[in-house]
Parts: structure tokens; sequence; C-alpha cells
């Protein structure tokens, strides 16, 4: 399965837009080419009113990746299953980018 961190902005139309500043879409894609799987993540991204830009990072991973972290298994095993699944990591309007693994609000996206 592929796995992209794709940094995003709220789409200015979009109820993000006033309180967001950006965020870190950790996107789970269950599909074998890597291109393809790209354009459903950012395709799911903006459906989720968020402008995806850059790739932070990307990687080809398995359920044993997942092993001694069972929440971010619960994620992989929702792209097995659905497809996708698509988590935003937010940050507020004025903040700098911060760590991905620290910067605020979180939810799934379904």
């Amino acid at each position: 399965m592929h796995f992209f961190t794709i940094h995003a902005t709220p789409d200015p139309e979009s109820e993000h837009a006033e309180t967001a500043g950006g965020a870190y879409a950790n996107c789970w894609i269950d599909f074998k080419q890597r291109d393809g799987a790209e354009v459903l993540a950012r395709y799911y991204i903006e459906e989720s009113d968020w402008i995806p830009d850059t790739i932070e990072e990307e990687d080809w991973v398995e359920e044993a990746d997942y092993a001694d972290d069972p929440e971010v298994l619960s994620y992989f095993q929702e792209a097995k299953e659905d497809g996708m699944c698509i988590v935003f990591h937010v940050y507020p309007i004025g903040e700098e980018e911060e760590d991905e693994e620290d910067n605020g609000e979180e939810w799934e996206e379904e």
C-alpha cells in the first residue's frame, strides 16, 4: 500500500480557511501503481476542501510496519477495507508549519 504525507492548504471557500493555516494529510492508498495512488490521494484531499501541495513523505507500507502502533494500524486496516484512509494534522493560522507529528487538531476523513 502507498503512504503519502502531503502538505495542504485550506480551500479559501471552506470552513477550514477561517482557522487553519494548513495541514499535513497522511494518506494510505490501496492502489498498486504509485502515480495512480498519488492522483487518488490528491483527489480525496481536494474532496475534503483542501488544496494539496507538496509531498513531504512517501513510502510503500505493509501491515507489519505498524505492529507496534495500534492507532496507525487501524488507519492502514481501514485503507485495506475501503481503498483509502486520510488523516489530517491541522495547524492554526499564523503558525509556521510544524513537525507533522505534533501539529494540532487531527481527524480522519471517511
